[in-house]
């Protein structure tokens, strides 16, 4: 095979750079704006780096769209300038807030992006017919995202192996970050410029061409389908446990389903088997059942969570897909692409968004548990009295809903329920007065669940945020509070290092990349407590029982609550704390 010449390289440049003006640009500033962050970071041009990175898909496929148009020059500039002018107005209106982001604009920030590469595939294809070209590009495309990884995949890694092996035969110090400039260089600058270079152009041809790649056909058709099949036999087989034994899906299924379905898409989408097509969405009708009735019982018992509305979305795109593909004379491809972008688009923003109504859901859920233990009266909070008993359960619920308001940056919805402002999710439990609350358990007779508070934490709990922590002769600190073990492993960084607090059978470890650096076993560290009981379920106990230092790693616990049966330690129910780590680690 006869390499190409410095003078067909340039020429390959210059055409992909006019062909994709926009998104190369994209790539460049991208690219020069993560190098600089990786040196020193600085948050003030993580929004610039945003709305370069979203840039890229979507640009791509604003000129694969007005290249299929045929358009003329002006068409082309004034739908450059379009873009621009949108990217210009996200910037400021949207990523330019990144400092105060909540989970909500990093997930819509990811559902755009998703939402442009999808556009990207068939931009050049939304006029009716090309059936088999629209086809054929997103093959091409596909093998050369592919290809292009691999190549410089190896090259990175020779690249990398240069490095070490310069830094250990002649003892130059080549630090870690370089690593990164390098990959995020070969992606951004050469990559790119390759990537974009083997996207088809004449689409016309494609609609003629009549290639079935091998390595496709052994893939799908080989590989694949008998997976799916295999896969929808099980499915069936736990559909058919369910009539039997009358027994209700768990809601793990969900994820299940949801995966089976996903990748039986991906297969009816590249696969050429008649029969695969014709029974595909018959099968699948039963599964989409049994994914609405387990979903729709955890959203019955829980209320909507953004996970739950995209499973109950995910069925929702299977029930429309289902329906066309067995309705429709056309049987259009493009449709699996096209509707994922407009429901997506749909989740990502105004009032029917995953994240209003997934807000909406848990305050009116809070609201009605709030009202029925006369927590809330009249819109109002009235402190719980001293002593009351209440179903463990149901203050977890109030903690979980708290939690997730805060994490999504949405307590301000509930504020008028109190008479103060509310800081935090922990905030609001104290105006609620649950942690004076004695906690009971309906499921497990004769279980009791204790909390012992940190002293110091205790003493200024009505006044939380006046309370200074000594961190002297450490260099990091990391602060953690949960109600609920659903958020295990906790996973933080701390410099270079990344650190997990893991729980397993009662034993808290704490690891970091080097290995293990600190483990409590649960039980023990309990029974050595004494503390000052408080008469509702807590003890409050001194600061120097509560620490654990190892490693030059210190563990602070203000809080941990335990269920006891009979007395005995059974399990860990909730944990707050926080880590002072010395700068050796």
């Amino acid at each position: 095979m006869q390499l190409p010449s410095v003078n067909d390289i340039l020429n390959s440049i210059q055409k992909t750079v006019i062909r994709f003006p926009l998104a190369v640009l994209a790539f460049f500033g991208t690219s020069v704006v993560a190098i600089i962050l990786n040196h020193n970071f600085n948050s003030d041009l993580m929004p610039l780096l945003l709305t370069l990175l979203t840039s890229v898909p979507l640009a791509i496929g604003v000129d694969l769209f007005v290249e299929s148009q045929k358009g003329k020059v002006i068409f082309k500039t004034l739908a450059r300038i379009l873009l621009i002018a949108l990217m210009v107005t996200a910037y400021f209106f949207f990523f330019n807030s990144y400092d105060s982001w909540s989970d909500r604009e990093s997930m819509q920030t990811f559902l755009i992006i998703l939402t442009s590469i999808i556009f990207a595939f068939f931009a050049p294809f939304i006029s009716k017919g090309r059936e088999n070209g629209f086809w054929q590009f997103v093959v091409a495309v596909i093998f050369a995202f592919v290809e292009t990884f691999l190549y410089f995949a190896v090259l990175y890694l020779g690249i990398v192996a240069l490095m070490i092996s310069i830094n250990y035969l002649f003892d130059v110090e080549i630090k870690e970050l370089y690593f990164f400039d390098v990959w995020v260089s070969l992606v951004g600058y050469i990559a790119s410029i390759f990537f974009l270079n083997r996207v088809p152009a004449n689409f016309q041809a494609l609609d003629k061409t009549t290639n079935y790649s091998k390595i496709l056909n052994v893939l799908v058709d080989y590989v694949l389908l008998p997976l799916v099949c295999l896969y929808m036999v099980l499915i069936y087989a736990y559909i058919a446990k369910i009539i039997f034994m009358w027994e209700w899906p768990m809601g793990g299924v969900a994820s299940w389903v949801t995966g089976f379905l996903s990748v039986g898409v991906v297969a009816y989408f590249f696969s050429n088997v008649a029969w695969f097509k014709k029974w595909f969405y018959v099968a699948a009708i039963p599964l989409i059942a049994v994914l609405f009735l387990a979903v729709g019982m955890r959203i019955n018992d829980y209320g909507f969570t953004e996970p739950r509305y995209f499973v109950a979305l995910f069925g929702v795109w299977m029930s429309v897909m289902a329906i066309y593909y067995l309705v429709s004379r056309a049987k259009s491809l493009k449709f699996i692409l096209m509707s994922a972008f407009v429901l997506i688009l749909i989740s990502a923003f105004g009032p029917q968004s995953a994240f209003d109504v997934s807000r909406w859901s848990q305050i009116n859920r809070l609201e009605q548990i709030l009202d029925e233990e006369g927590i809330l009266v009249d819109g109002k909070i009235v402190p719980v009295a001293e002593g009351k008993s209440m179903e463990i359960s149901r203050v977890s619920d109030i903690d979980s809903i708290l939690y997730y308001l805060d994490r999504s940056d949405s307590l301000d919805e509930i504020e008028p329920w109190f008479d103060k402002q509310i800081l935090d999710s922990h905030d609001a439990s104290l105006a609620m007065g649950l942690t004076q609350v004695s906690t009971y358990d309906d499921v497990n007779i004769g279980a009791q669940y204790v909390t012992y508070l940190l002293k110091e934490e205790y003493d200024c709990m009505d006044n939380i945020y006046a309370c200074a922590r000594d961190v002297k002769g450490y260099k990091y600190f990391y602060n953690f509070d949960y109600y609920t073990l659903d958020y295990f492993p906790f996973i933080f960084n701390a410099g270079d290092q990344k650190y997990s607090l893991q729980h397993d059978d009662g034993v808290l470890t704490l690891k970091n990349d080097s290995g293990g650096l600190l483990s409590v076993n649960v039980a023990n560290f309990v029974e050595s407590l004494d503390g000052e009981d408080s008469g509702v379920g807590q003890f409050i106990v001194p600061g120097e029982q509560m620490v654990i230092v190892e490693n030059d790693v210190e563990f602070v616990i203000t809080r941990i609550t335990v269920k006891l049966e009979n007395g005995e330690f059974s399990a860990l129910d909730s944990i707050g704390g926080y880590f002072l780590i010395d700068d050796l680690q």
